[in-house]
């Protein structure tokens, strides 16, 4: 798998992580959830807070299973650039509550910095920005 397939991959693998973390009380889940993150991951929320890895670990302890019938999907992932180990890549997240695929979904689009190693990878940076429904 090359660097840019193993990116690609992350995005829906750390997203069933999420997914998991969110449904239920998985502590196998967590524990790979905070490690898929690099210790120096920073986040820019939504709501244009920064985050730190810190942040993000306490913020998925607290949410275990909080979200029992969450769904995610992801698309239209896209890399964006590709600079020595780090892939840079756009996607498409889309949340689904009571697992209503058919239901509107709550989006966002994220760009992401995610270090690959072999076929090793952490995320370094994540941008989230709200896709407003008009």
């Amino acid at each position: 798998m090359t660097q840019k397939q193993t990116a690609i991959q992350s995005v829906i693998d750390i997203h069933d992580l999420i997914e998991q973390v969110f449904t239920t009380n998985h502590s196998q889940a967590l524990q790979s959830l905070i490690a898929s993150f690099h210790p120096d991951f920073k986040m820019i929320a939504m709501n244009g807070t920064k985050v730190s890895l810190t942040d993000v670990a306490q913020l998925f302890t607290q949410k275990q299973d909080s979200r029992p019938s969450l769904k995610i999907t992801i698309q239209d992932i896209e890399v964006i650039s590709k600079c020595e180990n780090i892939v840079w890549l756009r996607y498409q997240e889309n949340h689904y509550e009571n697992g209503d695929l058919k239901s509107a979904p709550h989006q966002r689009l994220s760009t992401a910095g995610i270090i690959v190693e072999g076929t090793k990878w952490q995320w370094l940076y994540l941008h989230e920005t709200e896709i407003q429904k008009c």
